[in-house]
């Protein structure tokens, strides 16, 4: 997750239940849409969770390269769309 963090330049949090995240995310939707709750009642922030930052001697580099990426990217897009 430094990875991550790093690349986006931004401090990422991981939370110790984050591998059930998707399905308690479409379990919160579901329970939403048949009860409505208000969304804040049920939505709420996952207690604990451990932040990385990035790390700043890396940031200039890899803004570099992904505005390389985001060109070559942009510049291919077609040759990706389905035909």
């Amino acid at each position: 997750m430094g990875l991550l963090a790093t690349i986006l330049g931004r401090q990422v949090t991981i939370y110790p239940e984050s591998g059930f995240a998707a399905a308690f995310g479409a379990a919160r939707l579901a329970r939403l849409a048949l009860t409505r709750e208000a969304p804040s009642d049920i939505c709420v922030k996952p207690r604990g969770g451990r932040s990385i930052e990035p790390e700043t001697k890396y940031l200039s580099a890899y803004r570099k390269r992904r505005a390389i990426f985001r060109r070559t990217y942009a510049t291919l897009r077609e040759s990706f769309q389905r035909g």
